[in-house]
C-alpha cells in the first residue's frame, strides 16, 4: 500500500499538537480515581464532576508546556465513557439491543408505520439541517419533569463525545482509541430514529431536536476523521459498518448541493480574486470526506465495505464525490494557488478511486456510465499533466496519478473480493505496472476517440528530447486508456 496516500490525508488536514498546564498532569492519578468512581456510581452530580474533569484533562491548549494527555493509562476511564454515553442514549438495552434490532430480518424492512418517520431516514444532513434552521419546534415544557431528564441525557452525550473527540486528536492515542467499543457507539448514537421530529412529544427514546441529531452527527464525523485509519473493519459488526457508511455519505451525497448555496457552481456574479475570496468551503464536508478516504485506505476495509454497503448505494456516492472536482474558472485557480484546496482535490480523488475499487462489476459499470464523470476526470489529467517539466515531481503528480488509476480501474474486470493478494492500493502497482496488467479491459481502447489529449498527458511531442515524463504506474493507467 503507497505510503504517500497516507500522508497526502494528513496534510490534507494538518492536526496540532496541543499542550496542558503542568498542574493538572501532575494531578492526574488522584483524578482518574475519582472520575472512574464516579462515572460507575451513575449518580448526576458524580457524573457531571467527572465529565468536568475529563473535559478539561482533554481539552486541548496552545501553551505548549506540558506534553499531551495520552489515553492509555485512562483505558477503564475511557471504556466507561462509552458505556455512559451509549445508556444515554439507548437505555438500559445498550449497544447490545441497537445491534440485535438492527441484525435481524425484521429490521431489512420499514419498522415504523408513520410515512414521516420513513422519510426521515432517507433525509441527507443538509437536510436535517435545513429542517431545524427552518422550523421552531421547542414548544414542549422546559420545566416538565420529560424536559429536565431529556436535556440531562443530552448534555451527558455531547460531553462524552467532545471528550473522546478532544483525545483522538493525539496520533498517538489512535491505536488504543480505534477500538470496536467506540465503532459500534459512533453507529448508534447516529441512528436517525432516535431523532424527535417537529411536533412530536419529547422522550428518552428519541432524546435529540433535529439541530440535537446534527452536533451528534458532526462530533462522530471528526473522530471518523482523526481514527478512521486505525480501524479494522472486519472485526467489526455489519450493523455497524453499514450505519457508519451512511453516515459519512449523509454528509457527501448532499455536499454539491451544500456547497451551492454557499457559492454557485459557475463562480459569484462579480470577478473576485481566490486569494481574496477563496472558493467555498464546509468544515463537516471535509472532515467527513477525510473520515472516508481514511476508513478505506487499507484494502481489507474496502473489500468488507463492497460486501455489505448496496451497489446502487455506492453508485450514488460516486456520483456526488465526482460533482465536487472542480469545474469552475475560479476552482481552477485555486487549485494552482492554494494549496489547502489542492489537497481537499486530492482527498476527492482518493475517495473516488476508493469507490471505483471496491465496488462490483455491475457498480462499476453503473459509475462507467455516470453522466459527465469521465469528462470530469479526463479533464483534471489533460489540465494538470502539461503543467510540469516532469509530473514525477510535480505538485499535481499525485492527484494525476490517482486519477488516471480510478479510470482504469473503472475500465478493469478485476474485483478486491478474492483477489486481493493481486490487488494494492496503487491499483496492482507491482513493479511499477498499472491496473491494466492485473485485469483484462472492459473497454478496449476506452479513451481512443481522444487518444492525442492523452498522449500529451503523457508527454509526446513536447520537443525537449524525452518522451515521456510520467512515472511507470501512470503512464501504464493513461496508455491503457487509449491503445486497445
Amino acid at each position: 500500500m503507497g505510503g504517500w496516500d497516507e500522508r497526502v490525508i494528513a496534510s490534507s488536514f494538518s492536526k496540532h499538537r496541543f499542550g496542558r498546564p503542568t498542574h493538572v498532569a501532575q494531578e492526574l492519578q488522584v483524578d482518574v480515581e475519582a472520575v472512574l468512581m464516579g462515572l460507575r456510581s451513575r449518580l448526576p452530580m458524580e457524573i457531571g464532576y467527572g465529565l468536568t474533569v475529563l473535559s478539561m484533562l482533554s481539552m486541548p491548549l496552545h501553551d505548549g508546556k506540558a506534553p499531551n494527555l495520552p489515553i492509555e493509562p485512562l483505558t477503564e476511564v475511557y471504556l466507561e465513557v462509552l458505556d455512559l454515553i451509549a445508556e444515554s442514549t439507548l437505555g438500559d438495552g445498550g449497544i447490545a439491543e441497537w445491534l440485535a434490532a438492527h441484525t435481524s430480518p425484521a429490521s431489512a424492512a420499514p419498522s415504523r408505520s408513520s410515512v414521516s418517520r420513513e422519510a426521515v431516514e432517507r433525509m441527507t444532513y443538509a437536510e436535517l439541517e435545513q429542517l431545524g434552521s427552518d422550523i421552531e419546534y421547542t414548544v414542549e415544557d422546559e420545566n416538565s419533569c420529560a424536559g429536565e431528564d431529556n436535556k440531562r441525557q443530552t448534555d451527558i452525550i455531547f460531553a462524552g463525545l467532545n471528550i473522546i473527540r478532544n483525545f483522538s486528536m493525539l496520533p498517538e492515542n489512535h491505536a488504543h482509541m480505534a477500538r470496536v467499543e467506540l465503532f459500534n457507539v459512533l453507529a448508534a448514537v447516529t441512528d436517525k430514529a432516535l431523532m424527535r421530529m417537529p411536533g412530536e412529544p419529547v422522550d428518552s427514546s428519541r432524546p435529540y431536536s433535529v439541530l440535537e441529531y446534527a452536533r451528534v452527527c458532526r462530533d462522530a464525523v471528526s473522530i471518523l476523521a482523526n481514527l478512521g485509519g486505525s480501524f479494522d473493519l472486519r472485526q467489526m459488526p455489519k450493523p455497524s459498518v453499514l450505519a457508519i457508511i451512511h453516515l459519512l455519505a449523509s454528509f457527501l451525497v448532499s455536499a454539491w448541493q451544500v456547497l451551492q448555496k454557499r457559492e454557485p457552481g459557475y463562480g459569484p456574479s462579480i470577478p473576485v480574486s481566490v486569494r481574496d475570496v477563496p472558493p467555498a468551503t464546509i468544515l463537516s464536508i471535509d472532515r467527513a470526506l477525510e473520515g472516508f478516504c481514511r476508513l478505506t485506505l487499507p484494502d481489507h476495509n474496502r473489500e468488507v465495505v463492497a460486501s455489505i454497503v448496496p451497489s446502487e448505494e455506492l453508485v450514488e456516492l460516486f456520483e456526488s464525490l465526482v460533482k465536487l472536482f472542480p469545474l469552475s474558472a475560479r476552482e481552477a485557480e485555486a487549485l494552482r494557488t492554494i494549496d489547502d484546496y489542492l489537497a481537499r482535490v486530492e482527498l476527492i480523488a482518493l475517495s473516488v478511486y476508493s469507490l471505483a475499487f471496491l465496488a462490483p462489476q455491475h457498480a462499476r459499470q453503473g459509475m462507467r456510465t455516470t453522466a459527465g464523470a469521465t469528462a470530469v476526470m479526463t479533464r483534471l489529467v489533460y489540465a494538470l499533466a502539461p503543467q510540469a517539466a516532469d509530473l514525477k515531481t510535480s505538485r499535481y503528480g499525485i492527484l494525476v496519478r490517482r486519477v488516471a488509476e480510478t479510470l482504469g480501474v473503472l475500465n478493469g474486470t478485476v474485483n478486491p473480493g478474492g483477489n486481493a493478494d493481486r490487488m494494492s492500493f496503487s491499483a496492482g502497482g507491482v513493479d511499477g505496472k498499472g491496473w491494466r496488467f492485473a485485469s483484462d479491459a472492459v473497454e478496449p481502447g476506452w479513451l481512443a476517440y481522444d487518444a492525442d489529449r492523452v498522449l500529451e498527458a503523457m508527454g509526446w511531442g513536447r520537443g525537449d528530447g524525452r518522451s515521456w515524463r510520467v512515472d511507470g504506474p501512470t503512464f501504464a493507467e493513461l496508455d491503457g486508456l487509449w491503445s486497445a
